[in-house]
């Protein structure tokens, strides 16, 4: 008995030490988090962010993949290429309403403007003075141009009217024009006098059975853009009492003979240089002499960028006549699967190990695959893709165009 008792009374005493040890851990902890809250709030924002980042990701849990289980590969694995992120579309303006598009002069870069002092600046120029003024601005950072649209007629016909815009106290020429509508088309005739204006050009035109809304001028070149309505381009024109050849519109890339750069045309470059750079081969002027070899930033051919002999200057034309894409994608017909009494390609109906159709997974790990190949009895796609980059590339290649031929073959893609 006594000994009983001394035993409790000892481990009494050792237990006494644990808890002050734990109240002190307690109390470590507690300050710690303290001090912690408080480095926290006294750093900069960014910091704080970057820490409870961190903090989160090690508080993942950190699991084994099945990848790890399989044979070491015996060619390094080929790293995958991250996907490439496309940035995200605009929404679409209003098919009805009128749209025009401004190509500032002078040095004007589009991009540094706020969008406060972009739009007071475009309804001072209009004399526009509704306190809210239905109008929508796009602004290209590529091109440099400006898009207006506006269902208001009156408004549309002030915007029209622009020829000179003030932001930051400094006066910048506009050049403006209006945008087709999604129902049209457009053509070019060559041969134009400067002589001739857009107007009267488009008063002077009498296509038969074509509707012609606009007429402008390609840049300072003799070109005339024609705008129709539908969707074919007439061959011939008729004005000026002669029958004038008219070509289908292509779109080129713009190139900028300012700052040698691709994207936006030389009238609306936004950031000149202070040395003017050659227009043929584009290097700067700051020498008298320079050996001038052309060089073409397109195709790298021995011709100045974008220039006619160019096969890259065109860009891909655009068809307004595809249906819009629906909400709903359309179910793929099935093909009609092979009957159970017949295999394809002499390999089983059905997976050995669990009974369902062979999916490629199962098609390329568990149908006669090569030597050195482990067997894999319920293939994950992460264990599949594993394993496939660690064989070579012939081996790879021939172990999907196999599984995808046998999975097709019992209708595992359908």
């Amino acid at each position: 008995m006594a000994r009983v008792s001394g035993s409790v009374a000892a481990d009494e005493k050792h237990s006494l030490p644990s808890r002050s040890t734990d109240h002190m851990m307690d109390t470590q902890t507690s300050q710690d988090a303290d001090t912690q809250v408080s480095d926290e709030h006294n750093a900069n924002p960014w910091i704080t962010v970057t820490k409870r980042a961190n903090k989160r990701r090690q508080l993942q849990p950190h699991t084994v993949p099945t990848q790890q289980l399989l044979s070491a590969p015996s060619e390094p694995a080929l790293r995958q290429s991250r996907p490439k992120t496309r940035l995200p579309r605009l929404p679409p303006l209003p098919a009805e309403d009128y749209k025009l598009a401004f190509r500032p002069h002078g040095g004007l870069n589009l991009s540094k403007v706020s969008p406060k002092t972009l739009l007071l600046a475009v309804v001072h120029a209009a004399n526009i003075r509704s306190e809210n003024p239905d109008i929508k601005l796009r602004v290209d950072e590529n091109q440099n141009v400006l898009t207006i649209s506006t269902s208001s007629e009156h408004i549309a016909m002030a915007l029209g009217q622009i020829t000179k815009i003030t932001v930051h106290a400094a006066t910048y020429n506009i050049t403006s024009y209006g945008i087709a509508p999604d129902n049209s088309c457009r053509g070019v005739v060559n041969g134009i006098g400067h002589e001739i204006t857009p107007d009267d050009f488009l008063t002077e035109v009498e296509v038969p059975g074509y509707e012609v809304l606009t007429c402008r001028r390609l840049g300072n070149s003799g070109a005339m853009v024609l705008t129709f309505c539908g969707k074919r381009v007439p061959f011939f024109v008729n004005a000026y009492g002669q029958a004038l050849r008219c070509y289908l519109y292509k779109r080129t890339i713009p190139h900028c003979r300012k700052c040698n750069k691709t994207g936006h045309r030389e009238d609306v470059c936004p950031q000149p240089p202070d040395t003017p750079k050659c227009r043929v081969c584009g290097d700067s002027l700051s020498r008298n002499n320079h050996e001038c070899r052309p060089s073409c930033m397109l195709c790298g051919g021995d011709h100045p960028t974008a220039a006619k002999p160019c096969p890259k200057r065109f860009l891909p034309p655009v068809d307004r006549r595809k249906p819009p894409r629906s909400a709903t994608p359309t179910k793929k017909a099935q093909s009609p699967s092979p009957s159970p009494g017949r295999q394809s390609n002499s390999l089983p109906l059905y997976c050995p190990f669990c009974g369902s159709v062979p999916t490629v997974y199962h098609s390329m790990w568990e149908y006669s695959a090569p030597q050195g190949v482990p067997l894999i009895p319920n293939p994950t796609p992460s264990s599949w893709e594993c394993a496939l980059l660690s064989l070579r590339r012939q081996e790879r290649q021939q172990l999907v165009q196999r599984a995808r031929r046998v999975a097709q073959g019992n209708g595992a893609l359908d």
